[in-house]
């Protein structure tokens, strides 16, 4: 059963990948060739704990057959059947523990290498960024939302004779309050 769906985590990986694909070093190849290795290993263990969990169900339902449907099951015949089932069944749940530790082996393994890639795309986009702010106005580095640099931020074209006003005072259109153009 596959999921269309893809999970947070693979999609933040998967993206981490194709961003170190730009930097084309070896550093950079080597850690997306262990990324797809962890993540085939753990698809594989997936793969065969589901596996597991078919042959669980199959010895459960194997031996709910033979409770509800044997006549006299503990004294019948076929008790090597169920002794196959029970083994069947403690075999798979024994595999489904260990198929567990492992995948949890592969999780660490990959969020380790998720960081390391973090790390790395980190340091390839750094030198850009610091190139962008370094080309930016100083005005957009400012919050927008803060009323006292929205303030200092309107500027006032004209006259008092262009705004129709008497005496240098003219009417601030954003926030409707008085600016003194004698002073400016």
């Amino acid at each position: 059963m596959k999921l269309n769906k893809m999970s947070e985590h693979r999609k933040d990986i998967e993206f981490l990948r194709r961003l170190i694909v730009y930097a084309d070093t070896e550093e950079h190849r080597e850690l997306d060739r262990k990324i797809a290795q962890v993540q085939r290993d753990e698809h594989c263990v997936q793969r065969a704990a589901q596996m597991a969990v078919l042959f669980a169900l199959a010895a459960m339902a194997g031996l709910a057959y033979v409770t509800i449907l044997g006549n006299d099951f503990p004294y019948s015949q076929s008790q090597l059947f169920v002794t196959i089932l029970y083994g069947v069944g403690l075999a798979s749940l024994i595999c489904l523990v260990g198929f567990a530790g492992i995948l949890t082996i592969y999780r660490l393994r990959l969020n380790r290498l998720r960081e390391e890639c973090r790390q790395l795309v980190k340091r390839l986009v750094e030198p850009h960024l610091e190139k962008s702010r370094v080309m930016a106005p100083r005005h957009d580095r400012s919050d927008p939302a803060d009323p006292e640099i929205a303030r200092r931020s309107v500027t006032v074209t004209g006259s008092s004779e262009r705004n129709g006003s008497e005496g240098g005072m003219s009417i601030d259109n954003k926030n409707n309050h008085p600016n003194d153009l004698s002073a400016a």
